[in-house]
């Protein structure tokens, strides 16, 4: 589904950039974004203290349209102590196609994708061990913002997104011989992500300083006792640094 969003996302600009004659935009950034927040399975919290969690970024303008990709590379960290001890990596695709008016306003639509693998520390404790959990969540996202000009060419970017439904099925994997190998259920989620930017030239391209809020969580959507117990939360604060370049 992402893929086809992506392709056409890309058409659209193109031919947008190509209708009005003007050259595409093309600029690209790195930045990192240290999380301080917390991570609940629904049976542990676990607080993260500003994990780093590189961020790549590619923006292709043509006119008033603008196709925006962000991308979490596969990362991983580790969390809890003792008998507890976790081990997630993550990686999240955003995909938006941007629209602009008069004042610096913009709306955007298109899609997200989570890809979550938490590995599990052995533990005597416990009769049915989990040795992993996996899930892939996706859906729409929406996108309302609007850039501010400010002296020396600086700028100011305010970002209002949200995913109201998401879906995705979560695997666990059980090391216990007593158990099966690996069962599935379906998840729910949505996903609050706002985010303000500063930018001001530099060199060839532009420094990043901002601040970002992210509040994801999903639940079970199964039949049962299971239905709408919470999978999964992160929640927490990103300030963020990084660099963009023009690349065309």
């Amino acid at each position: 589904m992402w893929r086809r969003l992506i392709l056409a996302a890309s058409v659209a600009a193109l031919a947008g950039g190509r209708a009005g004659a003007d050259p595409l935009t093309v600029t690209g950034a790195l930045t990192v974004n240290f999380l301080d927040g917390t991570h609940n399975t629904g049976q542990t919290v676990d607080a993260l203290r500003f994990a780093p969690l590189p961020l790549a970024e590619l923006n292709v303008s043509a006119q008033r349209t603008m196709l925006h990709l962000e991308s979490f590379p596969a990362v991983s960290f580790s969390y809890g102590d003792g008998s507890q001890q976790q081990t997630t990596r993550l990686s999240i695709i955003n995909a938006t196609l941007r629209r602009s008016f008069a004042g610096g306003f913009f709306v955007g639509a298109g899609q997200t994708v989570y890809n979550q693998l938490t590995a599990y520390q052995p533990s005597q404790d416990r009769f049915s061990l989990i040795s992993a959990q996996s899930s892939r969540v996706t859906g729409a996202r929406f996108e309302a913002g609007i850039v501010c000009a400010l002296p020396r060419a600086a700028r100011i970017e305010y970002v209002f997104g949200v995913n109201p439904v998401m879906r995705g099925v979560q695997r666990t994997a059980f090391a216990d011989i007593l158990r099966a190998p690996q069962d599935a259920a379906p998840e729910r989620a949505e996903q609050i992500d706002t985010s303000v930017r500063w930018l001001r030239p530099a060199g060839p391209g532009a420094v990043i300083i901002g601040l970002r809020y992210l509040n994801y969580a999903s639940r079970y959507d199964v039949r049962g006792p299971a239905n709408g117990v919470l999978a999964d939360r992160n929640a927490g604060i990103l300030p963020l640094v990084g660099y963009q370049l023009g690349l065309h």
